[in-house]
């Protein structure tokens, strides 16, 4: 095996790995807001619940972990295909990997600044979408060049505006109505 082909493998075990890691956290996340189930393992203070049923949780009916989710599964695929059967996996997992870590950080300063909670799970996710992000900066030389740069820094501008939009429609929003998600407790 060459050089080259050991780099792409590894650097593809790596991002597959990050993808399970990140796909474990948010299923469970996602598990949790929609059974409003107890396994939460948070430590003092419990914010994970606190977070969790916040107004800032859900885009509509569906919860952001759920949005979290696809963006792993997202990358898991692209980690899994070769790049000479798909020339722009590494394009790909270089905008998803700032579509992760731009909201990321908006979801990190709203847990600091507007809920003012403290999510070991969460914080666990944008240091998955951290990683990814700087891995893919490092190893990757378009992500490096100008054109890479301008597209990384549009897709992290455009989220930031997204994030901020979303903000101020859920803040203005009315109070939500608690839904059952079609679980019915007994």
């Amino acid at each position: 095996m060459s050089t080259g082909a050991r780099y792409w493998n590894s650097l593809r075990l790596w991002h597959t790995v990050l993808a399970l890691g990140g796909i474990g956290v948010t299923g469970f996340l996602t598990y949790e807001k929609f059974t409003a189930g107890t396994g939460l393992v948070c430590g003092p203070g419990g914010g994970c619940s606190v977070v969790l049923s916040s107004p800032y949780a859900s885009v509509g009916p569906l919860p952001l972990t759920v949005f979290g989710l696809g963006l792993y599964g997202s990358v898991l695929v692209l980690a899994l295909w070769s790049p000479n059967r798909l020339p722009w996996a590494g394009v790909g997992l270089w905008v998803l990997a700032n579509l992760g870590a731009g909201f990321s950080g908006y979801l990190m300063s709203l847990l600091a600044f507007e809920i003012r909670a403290f999510c070991p799970y969460c914080l666990a996710s944008a240091m998955l979408l951290a990683t990814l992000w700087l891995t893919q900066l490092i190893t990757q030389k378009e992500c490096r060049s100008p054109r890479g740069l301008i597209l990384g820094f549009t897709v992290i501008s455009l989220v930031a505006l997204g994030a901020l939009g979303l903000h101020e429609v859920q803040k203005n929003a009315p109070p939500p109505v608690p839904a059952d998600y079609g679980i019915r407790s007994q």
